[in-house]
């Protein structure tokens, strides 16, 4: 029941306010996000040290600021191109009573929260082929990097996810019910992790969430 539950409820004030911009006809288009987040009783993985079970804590609070800005372009009718940027600073106002997932005590007061990899980029470009009023072509190709960032509070480096980079591609035929797409996710092959996490035993070792190989396909689909 939830009077039972081992950690508090969290919640938070969200603070936004932001720009759009957009020339006419569409063939610029902007927006600027800022943001300011307050968040209290915030939930923390961690692990207990003696059970070596993983747990829920909860800091104090939580300072999470940023903005985001995106761009897009339309230099011709058949060429889009754009361009994304987050930047992120989180931070624990108060997290005295902090585990890392080594079950260590510590004050991470001041600490960055853990998976908030400080920047983000994604850019994307994409050509559309008109062939009759029905059927066109098209070709796309995305590039997206996040940050390193750190899976929990300690300053192991063992919980930390290096930043990485990835390439999508995407090209295909569209019509107004059927399109056939032809993909390649992760193009160059990237290694990279999204997450680790301590074993739950008395062993030492941490295990890692390894992203997908580079991946291909073809999607056919129909709208009805």
């Amino acid at each position: 029941t939830p009077g039972d539950a081992p950690f508090a409820s969290e919640s938070l004030w969200n603070y936004e306010a932001g720009l759009r911009f957009a020339a006419p006809g569409n063939t610029i288009r902007a927006n600027l996000s800022l943001f300011h987040m307050d968040w209290d009783n915030t939930q923390v993985r961690a692990q207990d040290a003696l059970t070596q079970r993983q747990v829920i804590l909860n800091a104090e609070g939580s300072r999470h600021r940023g903005f985001e800005v995106d761009l897009a372009l339309n230099p011709a009718p058949w060429l889009e191109v754009g361009a994304a940027y987050g930047y992120l600073d989180a931070r624990f106002r108060d997290f005295r009573n902090a585990r890392d997932l080594d079950g260590n005590a510590l004050d991470a007061t001041g600490f960055r929260v853990p998976r908030s990899p400080e920047n983000s980029i994604s850019t994307y470009s994409q050509v559309t082929v008109p062939l009759t009023d029905t059927l066109k072509l098209f070709g796309r190709a995305e590039y997206q990097f996040i940050d390193t960032f750190r899976e929990d509070v300690s300053l192991n480096d063992r919980r930390l996810n290096p930043s990485y980079e990835l390439i999508n591609l995407r090209a295909g035929i569209e019509t107004g019910r059927f399109s056939v797409i032809g993909f390649v996710e992760n193009l160059a092959d990237t290694r990279f992790r999204f997450g680790t996490s301590n074993l739950e035993t008395f062993l030492s070792g941490a295990q890692a969430s390894i992203g997908p190989h580079r991946r291909f396909g073809v999607t056919v689909s129909a709208r009805y």
